[in-house]
């Protein structure tokens, strides 16, 4: 699975420290992208577009200054666009960091949960069809 971390840093929230724990703490599930993080070409916002586009699942990091950033709401509007599965994690003010970590494992596990099913309960579907 290929993760997109959407994110801002603008209000001090999300760190380069706190970026590099999720992305460790998410490459269980896959590979992940946090732009700050892993983008140093010339064209950011061409990479940007392109990680959105290539990835399984877009996590939103949601402080107090997301909604208000013009990257991330190009970012999210891309991976609208293209029917992206987006999971969303408000932090909240006073919200301890690894609250927010468990919150993202906590979506990302039971979003594969339901895929797991969806796909079981197809595949038994699909046998029983053929019978």
């Amino acid at each position: 699975m290929k993760i997109f971390l959407s994110y801002t840093m603008r209000d001090g929230n999300v760190t380069l420290l706190r970026l590099r724990q999720a992305s460790d703490y998410l490459r269980r599930f896959g590979s992940v992208f946090a732009d700050a993080i892993h983008n140093a070409d010339t064209d950011r916002q061409a990479r940007v577009e392109r990680e959105i586009a290539e990835c399984d699942l877009v996590v939103s990091i949601e402080t107090s200054a997301f909604r208000k950033s013009a990257w991330v709401y190009r970012e999210q509007e891309i991976a609208s666009r293209l029917q992206k599965k987006t999971i969303s994690v408000e932090w909240l003010q006073g919200e301890n960091w690894e609250s927010v970590l468990s919150s993202i494992l906590n979506q990302i596990e039971e979003e594969r949960a339901a895929n797991n099913a969806m796909h079981s309960d197809g595949n038994s579907a699909a046998l029983h069809s053929r019978r």
